[in-house]
Protein backbone atom coordinates (compact mmCIF):
# COMPACT_ATOMS: atom_id res chain seq x y z
CA UNK A 1 0.00 0.00 0.00
CA UNK A 2 1.39 3.39 -0.80
CA UNK A 3 1.32 6.25 2.03
CA UNK A 4 0.91 9.37 0.82
CA UNK A 5 2.14 12.25 3.15
CA UNK A 6 0.04 15.70 2.70
CA UNK A 7 2.68 18.55 1.88
CA UNK A 8 3.63 21.22 4.83
CA UNK A 9 2.82 24.77 4.56
CA UNK A 10 5.47 27.37 3.92
CA UNK A 11 4.73 28.72 6.71
CA UNK A 12 5.64 25.54 8.44
CA UNK A 13 8.63 25.01 7.07
CA UNK A 14 9.89 28.52 7.64
CA UNK A 15 8.84 28.28 11.38
CA UNK A 16 10.91 24.98 11.67
CA UNK A 17 13.76 26.43 10.30
CA UNK A 18 13.61 29.44 11.93
CA UNK A 19 13.77 27.82 15.20
CA UNK A 20 17.20 25.30 13.80
CA UNK A 21 18.44 29.17 12.77
CA UNK A 22 17.87 30.56 15.78
CA UNK A 23 19.02 27.63 18.01
CA UNK A 24 22.43 27.65 15.71
CA UNK A 25 22.61 31.27 16.09
CA UNK A 26 22.43 31.38 20.04
CA UNK A 27 24.96 29.01 20.75
CA UNK A 28 27.20 30.71 18.96
CA UNK A 29 26.21 33.98 20.33
CA UNK A 30 27.16 32.47 23.76
CA UNK A 31 29.99 30.46 22.79
CA UNK A 32 31.34 34.13 21.49
CA UNK A 33 30.37 35.77 24.84
CA UNK A 34 32.11 32.61 27.04
CA UNK A 35 35.13 33.09 24.99
CA UNK A 36 34.90 37.58 25.26
CA UNK A 37 34.65 37.36 21.77
CA UNK A 38 31.28 39.05 20.73
CA UNK A 39 32.54 42.62 19.83
CA UNK A 40 34.82 40.68 17.36
CA UNK A 41 33.06 41.56 13.93
CA UNK A 42 34.80 38.87 12.27
CA UNK A 43 33.29 36.26 14.59
CA UNK A 44 30.37 38.06 14.01
CA UNK A 45 30.28 37.39 10.07
CA UNK A 46 29.47 33.84 11.35
CA UNK A 47 25.93 34.50 12.00
CA UNK A 48 25.30 35.54 8.43
CA UNK A 49 26.94 32.57 7.07
CA UNK A 50 24.49 30.16 9.47
CA UNK A 51 21.78 32.36 8.29
CA UNK A 52 22.55 31.70 4.63
CA UNK A 53 23.02 28.01 5.16
CA UNK A 54 19.61 27.66 6.76
CA UNK A 55 17.41 29.77 4.68
CA UNK A 56 19.57 27.86 1.53
CA UNK A 57 18.67 24.01 3.24
CA UNK A 58 15.36 25.38 3.96
CA UNK A 59 14.23 26.75 0.81
CA UNK A 60 15.60 24.16 -1.09
CA UNK A 61 13.66 21.25 1.59
CA UNK A 62 10.37 23.13 0.89
CA UNK A 63 11.08 22.67 -3.08
CA UNK A 64 11.62 19.28 -2.99
CA UNK A 65 9.50 17.82 -0.11
CA UNK A 66 6.67 19.68 -0.72
CA UNK A 67 6.34 20.89 -4.09
CA UNK A 68 7.49 18.34 -6.30
CA UNK A 69 11.04 19.76 -7.23
CA UNK A 70 9.83 22.63 -8.41
CA UNK A 71 9.26 26.38 -7.13
CA UNK A 72 8.82 29.48 -8.47
CA UNK A 73 10.84 32.57 -7.86
CA UNK A 74 8.50 34.37 -5.84
CA UNK A 75 7.75 31.54 -3.57
CA UNK A 76 11.23 30.58 -2.75
CA UNK A 77 11.76 34.36 -2.21
CA UNK A 78 9.00 34.88 0.28
CA UNK A 79 10.01 31.32 2.00
CA UNK A 80 13.50 32.18 2.62
CA UNK A 81 12.54 35.86 3.86
CA UNK A 82 10.20 34.06 6.58
CA UNK A 83 12.98 32.02 7.44
CA UNK A 84 14.98 35.01 8.69
CA UNK A 85 11.93 36.96 9.89
CA UNK A 86 10.99 34.50 12.79
CA UNK A 87 14.65 33.80 13.37
CA UNK A 88 14.80 37.42 13.67
CA UNK A 89 11.63 37.29 16.52
CA UNK A 90 13.26 34.13 18.07
CA UNK A 91 16.64 35.65 18.41
CA UNK A 92 15.07 39.41 19.57
CA UNK A 93 13.87 36.79 22.27
CA UNK A 94 16.77 35.57 23.01
CA UNK A 95 18.82 39.02 23.18
CA UNK A 96 16.01 40.88 25.03
CA UNK A 97 16.30 38.36 28.09
CA UNK A 98 20.31 38.76 27.46
CA UNK A 99 20.96 42.27 27.73
CA UNK A 100 18.43 42.47 30.59
CA UNK A 101 18.76 39.64 32.98
CA UNK A 102 21.51 37.62 32.10
CA UNK A 103 24.56 39.80 31.25
CA UNK A 104 22.94 43.85 31.98
CA UNK A 105 26.46 44.81 32.12
CA UNK A 106 26.68 43.74 27.51
CA UNK A 107 24.84 47.20 27.11
CA UNK A 108 27.67 49.13 28.57
CA UNK A 109 30.11 47.65 27.31
CA UNK A 110 28.88 48.13 23.68
CA UNK A 111 28.69 51.91 24.90
CA UNK A 112 32.28 51.47 26.23
CA UNK A 113 33.69 50.19 23.03
CA UNK A 114 31.58 53.17 21.14
CA UNK A 115 33.39 55.95 23.04
CA UNK A 116 36.70 54.20 23.19
CA UNK A 117 36.09 54.12 19.07
CA UNK A 118 35.16 57.75 18.38
CA UNK A 119 38.39 59.03 21.32
CA UNK A 120 41.16 56.68 19.14
CA UNK A 121 39.49 58.25 15.66
CA UNK A 122 40.44 61.45 16.97
CA UNK A 123 38.27 62.92 14.33
CA UNK A 124 35.47 64.33 16.94
CA UNK A 125 35.67 67.09 20.03
CA UNK A 126 34.58 65.90 23.15
CA UNK A 127 30.83 67.88 22.67
CA UNK A 128 30.75 65.31 19.41
CA UNK A 129 31.53 62.48 21.30
CA UNK A 130 29.17 63.64 24.26
CA UNK A 131 26.22 63.91 21.17
CA UNK A 132 26.96 61.09 19.88
CA UNK A 133 27.09 58.45 22.77
CA UNK A 134 23.34 60.54 23.92
CA UNK A 135 21.96 59.25 21.04
CA UNK A 136 23.88 55.72 20.89
CA UNK A 137 22.40 55.11 24.60
CA UNK A 138 18.71 55.89 22.85
CA UNK A 139 19.23 52.79 20.60
CA UNK A 140 21.39 50.75 23.11
CA UNK A 141 17.93 49.44 25.39
CA UNK A 142 16.79 45.50 25.63
CA UNK A 143 13.86 46.82 23.32
CA UNK A 144 15.80 49.04 20.75
CA UNK A 145 18.28 46.24 20.30
CA UNK A 146 15.55 43.78 20.16
CA UNK A 147 13.88 45.61 17.09
CA UNK A 148 16.76 46.15 15.58
CA UNK A 149 17.50 42.40 15.52
CA UNK A 150 13.95 41.56 14.08
CA UNK A 151 14.81 44.26 11.34
CA UNK A 152 18.32 43.19 10.64
CA UNK A 153 17.37 39.92 10.13
CA UNK A 154 14.42 40.26 7.56
CA UNK A 155 16.94 43.04 5.71
CA UNK A 156 19.20 40.35 5.39
CA UNK A 157 16.95 37.84 4.93
CA UNK A 158 15.52 39.77 1.71
CA UNK A 159 19.03 40.37 0.26
CA UNK A 160 20.37 37.02 0.92
CA UNK A 161 16.60 35.09 -0.64
CA UNK A 162 17.21 37.11 -3.82
CA UNK A 163 19.96 35.69 -4.40
CA UNK A 164 19.47 32.41 -3.05
CA UNK A 165 15.70 32.18 -5.15
CA UNK A 166 17.49 32.77 -8.04
CA UNK A 167 19.66 29.99 -7.47
CA UNK A 168 16.84 27.77 -6.08
CA UNK A 169 13.90 28.45 -8.46
CA UNK A 170 12.72 25.71 -10.47
CA UNK A 171 9.82 26.26 -12.54
CA UNK A 172 7.38 23.61 -13.12
CA UNK A 173 7.56 22.65 -17.08
CA UNK A 174 4.03 21.63 -16.97
CA UNK A 175 2.44 24.93 -15.45
CA UNK A 176 1.43 27.81 -17.33
CA UNK A 177 3.51 30.57 -17.00
CA UNK A 178 2.36 33.53 -15.51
Amino acid sequence: METTTTPRSQMSVAFRYAIICALITIIYFIILWLLKLESNKAAGWVSYLILIAVMFIGIKDYRDKDNGGFIQYGKALSTGVLIAFFTGIFYAVFIFIFVSFIDPQFIQNILDTARQSMVEKGTASDEQIEMAMKYTKMFTTPPMIALFSILGYAFMGLIISLIESAILKKDNPQMPQA
